[in-house]
């Protein structure tokens, strides 16, 4: 994915798929729907912001994913690994103080 910064924003349901090395600065905010990547990097540096009303999910499609970009959450989502194995999120992960963050593990 490459933009060259400001917003892009994902509304409605459905799915965004994400694949390859990304170059995007800027801020990916998902109001609606799933955005899936199939790696770390998919994203470039975009952060992504988590908000809106509908049903909001970021899954990736790869066996191991490391992710270090920012992740702000205006409120619930669902963050897991579509192959069931390992994500790792590492980059700033700030969440309103109302808010809770419930992390589950699933195995297959």
């Amino acid at each position: 994915m490459q933009f060259l910064g400001g917003t892009l924003v994902k509304t409605r349901g459905g799915q965004l798929h994400v694949a390859g090395t990304g170059s995007g600065m800027g801020t990916i905010h998902v109001t609606d729907g799933a955005l899936f990547v199939n790696s770390g990097s998919a994203l470039g540096s975009a952060s992504l912001r988590f908000g809106g009303t509908g049903v909001r999910t970021f899954s990736t499609t790869a066996a191991s994913v490391a992710f270090g970009n920012a992740i702000a959450l205006d409120t619930n989502v669902l963050i897991s690994n579509e192959t069931g194995t390992s994500l790792t999120l590492s980059g700033p992960f700030p969440a309103p103080a109302a808010s809770k963050r419930q992390i589950s593990e699933r195995s297959i």
